[in-house]
């Protein structure tokens, strides 16, 4: 397995976790509100981001074998292909109700803002161990 699809592989399953917890706390919200909507937004815009993820990491690894030209062209289409299925959802779930549409927006960030903090969370904690682990001024007399 190469490393693109161990990180793709494990940014997918850190969403599904958190889209869980995340859903628990919507299926509450929806019986005491009777309205589950917000829910299917949410589990609606997650599914839509994972599936432009997966479409974005295709299109780059067909990418790499083409031409230039080719491959700009191809990356181009597929841009537009992963917009388009996003302004679909918009407009399914504003057409729907408010809360849907704020919900699948949520649902749709999700996966950026997991990558996001993943590597804020990273690189801050790796300077943090970087100056944990740098050498002291002042170096220790050996014996002479």
């Amino acid at each position: 397995m190469s490393q693109y699809n161990r990180i793709q592989k494990e940014i997918i399953s850190l969403t599904f976790y958190v889209a869980a917890l995340m859903s628990i706390s919507l299926i509450l919200m929806g019986i005491l509100e009777r309205d589950f909507w917000p829910l299917a937004g949410f589990l609606l815009g997650v599914a839509v981001s994972i599936l432009k993820f997966r479409l974005l990491a295709i299109a780059v690894e067909r990418s790499t074998y083409m031409d230039s030209s080719t491959a700009m062209g191809y990356m181009r289409r597929s841009y537009l292909i992963r917009y388009f299925i996003t302004f679909l959802v918009f407009i399914f779930s504003m057409r729907v109700s408010q809360k849907c549409f704020v919900s699948a927006l949520l649902g749709i960030m999700l996966l950026k803002i997991i990558i996001f903090s993943k590597h804020m969370l990273a690189s801050y904690f790796k300077g943090f161990a970087d100056v944990l682990k740098k050498p002291k001024l002042i170096k220790k007399r050996g014996r002479e």
